[in-house]
């Protein structure tokens, strides 16, 4: 299995653009630190629909 990935800001377009339709992306952290607004501010750009969430 694959250890958790840290990134900085400018390495998660690239990221997000390159692995993700490989593999699953998972966000994770406490409440009321940005997650959703990143996958808002990640989705427009790409012309895609806010994924699922899975709570």
């Amino acid at each position: 299995m694959d250890a958790a990935k840290s990134l900085i800001p400018s390495e998660l377009i690239d990221f997000l653009l390159n692995i993700a339709p490989i593999r699953p992306v998972f966000i994770w952290g406490p409440p009321g630190i940005g997650k959703s607004s990143l996958v808002d501010a990640f989705a427009k750009p790409v012309a895609c629909s806010q994924p699922r969430s899975i709570d």
